[in-house]
């Protein structure tokens, strides 16, 4: 399934697992930082289950997660 966290952060569970990818997009001239916000229930994921966050920082546990990642350039075609 994918899910639209704001418009510049996009997210795909696995369909067998309990598992997801958070795509970031920065679609600026520089690199960028961006905060994105996300209930794991909204997700399909279990309430009693903790995310693990790699590679971008997260603060909060159980209803709301938030993530700080810092998103290089990208090339636009």
């Amino acid at each position: 399934m994918f899910y639209t966290l704001d418009e510049m952060a996009h997210v795909q569970t696995h369909a067998t697992e309990p598992a997801a990818v958070i795509k970031c997009f920065n679609l600026e001239s520089h690199a960028a930082s961006r905060r994105s916000k996300f209930d794991p229930v909204k997700l399909g994921f279990s309430p009693a289950a903790a995310c693990q966050i790699e590679r971008a920082t997260a603060q909060g546990a159980e209803a709301l997660y938030v993530i700080d990642v810092e998103a290089p350039l990208t090339g636009i075609c």
